[in-house]
């Protein structure tokens, strides 16, 4: 059975990062298996909607775009707290009467059988989507937005620290509300699951985790490269900015006195300009936003994923061991991937073991190139495209039906 499929996406889908990958794996995904997709998603400073899907799944395929400001601002911060605040200060940015427009129009001229909300901040279109559509409404949960901002609250101080408690209450309350008000929610870990049946125990769950297709994934032999260290993430999100700061002063001063030869790159879009000259003066190499993940990817010999804040699924370390790239990661970035430590990565919170791991990984590549040939085959076992998205029409088709 086809199924008439809408989401709606609160970002557009380029540059690629965690969540617009997400949001497009859905769209390619079931366009491929053969489910008409309508894509609506919004424009905004940091993120536009060009066509990057292939022509042979076109015809299944209806992208739609809205341009939006979505920045937040002191101002608009200061009305939020000043005037009512029933609904959630960073929801609250996504929502615009351009795209109520757009989205009454297209319910009234066109019948859906799941409606996708892409994050719980599209959740405030709930009541036009109830009024114009009897589609059954699901939630993607690519992460769960309170405990970003709750564990931001942890590492932040002072008057950033009870803001951000602020906006984690703020946000916890909408999503909370919002998936006891859905059909069906979507988290990507296991992990998001539990915590999200503590807020609705009725609301039926399906975990998908972000996929990966083996044709788009070759292996690369990192013996080939010498002694560089690489690390990737958008250098406009503040946890990662974070947890580069904390690999600069705690780990990369003791690798380079440990073993002198190493190098460093970082790749990244939008990184602060304080954060630029930072890793210059450390001798780390800024190279900015890269057009090629993978290209950059195999131009090192092992990567690093040091993070202490967030939710969700670290994208980038699927990517990265489906590449048979060797990986040091925090447990933090390793959340909601069940791979092995010391056999798939190394894992290690403490600067020191993290140091170590490093260094072991750079003197011993033979080591390091099966380490990274044990994490392709658990990546391409574990998070294969083929693997979850029949399943995922199954569940579909009960959700549409009231099954």
């Amino acid at each position: 059975m086809s199924l008439s499929v809408l989401q709606l996406a609160n970002k557009g889908i380029n540059p690629p990062d965690g969540g617009t990958m997400g949001i497009t794996l859905f769209t390619r995904e079931l366009a491929r298996l053969g489910h008409q997709v309508t894509l609506l998603a919004l424009t905004t400073e940091k993120h536009n909607n060009p066509d990057i899907f292939p022509e042979s799944l076109v015809e299944y395929i209806h992208l739609l775009s809205v341009p939006v400001k979505t920045n937040p601002s002191g101002w608009k911060l200061l009305c939020h707290f000043t005037g009512s605040r029933k609904n959630a200060y960073m929801a609250k940015r996504f929502y615009h009467l351009t795209v109520k427009q757009k989205l009454t129009d297209l319910l009234k001229n066109s019948k859906f059988d799941i409606i996708q909300l892409e994050g719980p901040y599209m959740g405030l279109y709930l009541p036009i989507i109830r009024k114009y559509s009897n589609a059954a409404v699901t939630l993607r949960a690519h992460n769960l937005e309170y405990r970003i901002w709750e564990r931001k609250a942890n590492l932040a101080k002072g008057f950033k620290k009870s803001l951000f408690k602020i906006l984690s209450k703020e946000i916890y309350r909408l999503e909370h509300n919002i998936f006891q008000a859905v059909e069906a929610i979507l988290p990507v870990t296991q992990i998001d699951a539990q915590q999200i049946a503590t807020l609705a125990p009725n609301t039926p769950q399906k975990v998908i985790p972000f996929c990966i297709e083996k044709t788009e994934t070759p292996a690369i032999d990192n013996t080939k490269q010498k002694d560089n260290i690489g690390y990737l993430g958008a250098l406009d999100w503040q946890p990662n900015i974070e947890g580069l700061y904390w690999f600069m002063e705690k780990i990369w001063p003791y690798v380079k006195k440990q073993y002198p030869q190493a190098s460093m790159q970082v790749a990244g879009r939008n990184a602060p300009n304080r954060l630029i000259k930072d890793l210059t003066k450390q001798g780390i190499e800024y190279i900015g936003e890269v057009p090629d993940a993978v290209e950059f990817t195999t131009q090192q010999s092992l990567m690093v994923v040091p993070l202490w804040s967030g939710s969700g699924i670290r994208v980038k370390i699927i990517e990265g061991m489906a590449l048979a790239m060797p990986m040091v990661v925090t447990s933090m970035a390793l959340e909601g991937i069940d791979a092995t430590n010391g056999k798939h990565l190394h894992v290690a919170d403490n600067a020191e073991i993290f140091t170590q791991k490093i260094i072991h990984l750079l003197k011993h590549p033979d080591a390091a190139k099966a380490m990274g040939y044990e994490a392709r085959e658990y990546a391409l076992s574990n998070f294969s495209a083929k693997n979850w998205f029949p399943a995922l029409t199954i569940f579909y088709e009960k959700i549409a039906h009231n099954e």
